[in-house]
């Protein structure tokens, strides 16, 4: 999955000035959980939302509320990532059981992506230090995928790898400072995206493969343009994303609703 490539960018940015490497850090974790209501109001009420906070200082503990399988699943990552899966874990322990899933381990595919019991569909993200699952009997939906990121400007260079010509277009008649949240809205709003169209077609679709049309009253954005030769458009097409931007961070959301 795609999920920690805007941080790597940021690491690679940043380069060796380990004063701002160390700001940078306490900066990405100063945020608290958002509102699992938030998700909520943009997915619909078929779904169910958990979110809390990630913190490593607690990974010794958390582990411990983690069937063997994912213990042994995460045991060689690092702590970071410890800290995200098992908290993963435990939200998604608590949707499922509000769904009256019978708990098991909840295990990722060798492309991360998490591998979700019957008749189930789910995201997970991570960004700040939150933490946010969303399921829903599939019944529900085709298929779903959520995004939270820190609403911060992309690093430098990196606008180019995420956003398409006519993107940074639309996005130079912007003001600066709109212009620039803007950028780290296309990467977020991507990641949902893929995340939800993953499960269904199985494809390694890249940023640059999908132009965006947004619109920001409507807090809504959707696929205007798809050049990725295999990509199956009439599933793309109706995939449908919203944005949310609260307590310093980005949330997206995209949804496949059933079709015939």
């Amino acid at each position: 999955m795609l999920e920690n490539i805007f941080d790597r960018m940021v690491q690679q940015a940043l380069g060796c000035d380990r004063l701002t490497q160390r700001l940078t850090k306490r900066m990405i974790w100063m945020h608290a959980p958002i509102p699992p209501s938030l998700l909520r109001s943009m997915l619909g009420d078929a779904f169910v939302v958990e979110t809390d906070v990630v913190k490593i200082e607690l990974v010794p503990p958390v582990l411990d509320a983690l069937f063997p399988e994912e213990r042994e699943h995460i045991a060689r990552a690092l702590l970071k990532r410890q800290a995200e899966f098992a908290t993963a874990r435990i939200c998604a322990r608590r949707a499922l059981a509000l769904l009256d899933v019978t708990p098991a381990p909840l295990l990722s595919s060798n492309d991360r992506a998490p591998r979700w019991p019957a008749g189930i569909i789910g995201s997970i993200t991570h960004g700040g230090n939150c933490c946010a699952v969303a399921v829903a009997r599939s019944r529900e939906a085709h298929s779903v995928g959520i995004d939270i990121e820190r609403a911060v400007p992309l690093p430098l260079g990196a606008e180019t790898q995420i956003c398409t010509a006519g993107e940074r277009a639309w996005l130079d008649r912007l003001a600066s400072a709109d212009r620039q949240l803007l950028a780290t809205l296309h990467f977020s709003a991507k990641e949902a995206l893929y995340k939800c169209q993953y499960p269904v077609t199985g494809l390694m679709i890249d940023f640059l493969d999908v132009q965006l049309t947004i619109d920001l009253g409507q807090q809504r954005f959707r696929i205007a343009v798809c050049t990725h030769q295999n990509a199956p458009w009439e599933i793309l097409r109706r995939m449908e994303g919203e944005f949310r931007m609260r307590q310093g961070l980005i949330v997206t959301t995209a949804l496949l609703p059933h079709f015939e």
